[in-house]
């Protein structure tokens, strides 16, 4: 034997010495260094260490316990090399990014590179056969690889990664098995993996991977527990030189969610571009929050967001990412089209989807039970600020039928832009109520307060149905066409709505209020007044107007305007008021003008129908935009109507004057009678 003439470890020094050159680090070989030559040349050594980089402290960047390879020496002779076991124990490597970008590898490569210039060469036979190699296995045991970066201060470490790989042969599958545990510093992510497969050298060139096995478990400081994932291949191939990447089917799963996924196209090296499906089943979203430390959605529809699958097929590059053949089931709801990412750098989000028929209602907050009865439902929903910072979005969406406030939407139609916290949504459209709707709403959450304008217009929107619909009402009807632009600021709707500024147009054709008569309100506040006998109320009380038209001015969510008109049969209402939008509260005050006495008003004396003739009726509108109280002020009219008759009296007593002043006050026009009258003129 070799070793009886001379011992190995005579050489530890110039081993070292060697690897220290080589590297230019101070290689240092602290355990014995072993040879054996017959049948196998041995080489086995322990106790291995090489310096970190001067700029990076004393700690070495490399060290490991032992290390062990071995070749079998009466194959070489037949142009075969079958080498044994080779394995690595306990390697500790320690990489590391200075915040300068400096890195502890950075001086062997220049010591590696400057050795470029002189290249071996080796004189072989062109006819020759080439080497066959096999390897019996290759083993890591009880690794630890850690990488830190001073300038973003992550650190990335790998403990007790164990990995064997066996019969390494071209002719043969090789099975690979590993496992590591792994950490993630500031973000204290950690968790296990294991991994299982077999390796196949292809004729192409390529490498295939079947049955492939990747399980673990992943844990935050948010989780309530370590969340379990696995991933199987049936086979995974991947050409370096072709530069492809193919997985034919493969499931995933993550908590409660599981999955398939197929890939295919160039994948392992720059430009990547991949395409193929995903499919996503079933599963609870907010069970999967619950599970990630998240605060579950809590909805008004307590089963809201419990049934939630996904298909599409995808294309990914580094670029971008894109959804095709999109389907997206959200309890009953159902959307497909497209999405995806477009571009990772910027994270903007781009859309086309359509949806069947989506119920609003059921995903908002519920209502609060302590909440004032008069409060508007949506009052204190809040503007989603978090939710705009830092989104850019751009798309659109589009619903058969959409359900909001108990009001059915459909044809909806929704532009979406988001960008720089700003949000965007134009054009809107929607049939509603045998009407139409178009709206531009924007929000701007950059300032101090979130601010939210609109500019809405209706068109012969059904306010029966509105009334009925939206607040079981029936007490309304007629055909309104409006116009809002307004803006307003504040963190919830109902602060918005007690800011609001800007104008409102609007028309009601053929309109009616259920449940008033003005005309038995004005006959029975009359005779009240009069302490006559009422006539009766009417069986159905009903005011109809054929006409109804207004502008409002609105400042601090009050809108006041002096325009209303109306017109009724027999009858025409004008006046000005304030409408507070915040709370829908009215304070209205009308002339109503009688341009001719009802036909169908009967058992009326001729005292009564005198003063109708010509008359001017004060009336007060109050209560609500809904259910308006409307109070004539008999006592008013009455008091105005008999002044009239007493001016007109006194001035045929006076006599004409045809020089009196139109502006000037009847007190004064007498006055100046009497003192003519006195001074004998």
């Amino acid at each position: 034997s070799v070793t009886l003439f001379f011992d190995p470890d005579d050489f530890r020094t110039e081993v070292a010495d060697a690897l220290s050159d080589a590297t230019g680090r101070q290689v240092e070989i602290a355990g014995p260094l072993e040879l054996s030559v017959f049948p196998w040349l041995a080489v086995q050594t322990g106790g291995i260490t090489m310096s970190d980089a001067t700029a990076f402290g004393p700690a070495p960047m490399l060290s490991l316990d032992n290390a062990s390879a071995a070749v079998k020496m009466a194959p070489l002779f037949s142009g075969k090399v079958e080498v044994g076991n080779v394995s690595v124990v306990g390697l500790d490597l320690n990489l590391q990014v200075r915040s300068d970008g400096l890195t502890n590898w950075d001086d062997i490569v220049e010591t590696a590179g400057a050795d470029t210039d002189v290249t071996p060469t080796i004189e072989s036979d062109a006819t020759s056969e080439p080497l066959e190699l096999s390897i019996e296995s290759i083993k890591l045991i009880d690794a630890n690889i850690t990488y830190r970066d001073g300038s973003s201060g992550s650190e990335y470490a790998l403990t007790n990664v164990n990995v064997s790989i066996g019969n390494i042969n071209p002719a043969t599958p090789t099975d690979i098995d590993g496992s590591l545990e792994f950490r993630v510093l500031p973000d204290a992510l950690s968790g296990a993996a294991s991994v299982r497969t077999s390796m196949s050298l292809q004729d192409d060139g390529g490498v295939t991977l079947e049955d492939l096995r990747l399980d673990g478990d992943i844990n935050t400081p948010t989780f309530t527990d370590a969340q379990s994932f696995s991933w199987r291949a049936q086979q995974v191939h991947v050409n370096t030189t072709a530069n492809t990447l193919d997985i034919n089917s493969s499931a995933f799963a993550f908590a409660n969610i599981e999955g398939t996924l197929s890939v295919m196209g160039s994948g392992p090296s720059d430009p990547v571009s991949l395409r193929g499906a995903i499919s996503v089943a079933e599963f609870d979203l907010n069970a999967l929050l619950t599970a990630t430390g998240s605060e579950p959605l809590v909805t008004a529809d307590p089963q809201a967001l419990a049934r939630i699958r996904f298909d599409a097929e995808h294309a990914l590059t580094f670029e971008s990412m894109t959804l095709q053949n999109v389907r997206l089931v959200v309890d009953d709801t159902t959307l497909s089209g497209s999405a995806g990412i477009a571009n990772f750098a910027s994270g903007a989000v781009v859309f086309d989807l359509a949806g069947d028929r989506i119920d609003i209602d059921r995903y908002l907050a519920p209502a609060d039970p302590n909440a004032a009865a008069s409060t508007s439902p949506d009052a204190e929903v809040a503007i989603p600020v978090d939710m705009l910072d830092g989104l850019t979005a751009a798309g659109q969406i589009t619903f058969e039928e959409l359900v909001t406030a108990s009001l059915p939407l459909t044809d909806v139609s929704v532009g979406i832009n988001v960008a720089d916290k700003r949000a965007r949504l134009h054009p809107i459209k929607a049939s509603v109520l045998g009407g139409q709707y178009s709206g531009d709403i924007r929000v701007d959450t950059r300032g101090a307060a979130p601010t939210l304008s609109v500019n809405e217009t209706v068109s012969a929107i059904q306010l029966g149905s509105v009334a009925s619909t939206l607040f079981e009402r029936d007490n309304i009807d007629g055909v309104l066409n409006a116009n809002f632009k307004l803006a307003g600021a504040g963190v919830a709707f109902g602060e918005i709505a007690r800011t609001l500024a800007g104008d409102v147009e609007f028309s009601i054709a053929d309109a009616a209020l259920v449940g008033t008569d003005i005309w038995s309100d004005i006959r029975r506040g009359r005779a009240l007044f009069k302490r006559e006998t009422p006539p009766p109320a009417p069986a159905n009380p009903r005011t109809e107007f054929t006409k109804m038209t207004g502008t409002l001015t609105v400042a601090d969510g009050i809108a006041s305007g002096d325009d209303f008109f109306a017109a009724l049969p027999f009858l025409q209402l004008t006046g000005r008021g304030r409408i507070n939008l915040a709370t829908a509260g009215l304070d209205y005050k009308l002339d109503a003008r009688v341009l001719e006495v009802p036909d169908f008003l009967d058992s009326v004396s001729a005292e009564e129908l005198a003063e109708y003739t010509e008359a001017v009726i004060p009336l007060q509108v109050e209560g609500s935009m809904l259910a308006p109280d409307i109070s004539p002020d008999v006592e008013g009219w009455i008091k105005n109507k008999a002044k009239s008759r007493l001016d007109q009296e006194l001035g045929r007593l006076l006599g004409g004057d045809e020089e009196a002043d139109e502006e000037e006050d009847l007190e004064d026009q007498l006055k100046r009678r009497l003192l003519d009258k006195l001074r004998g003129n």
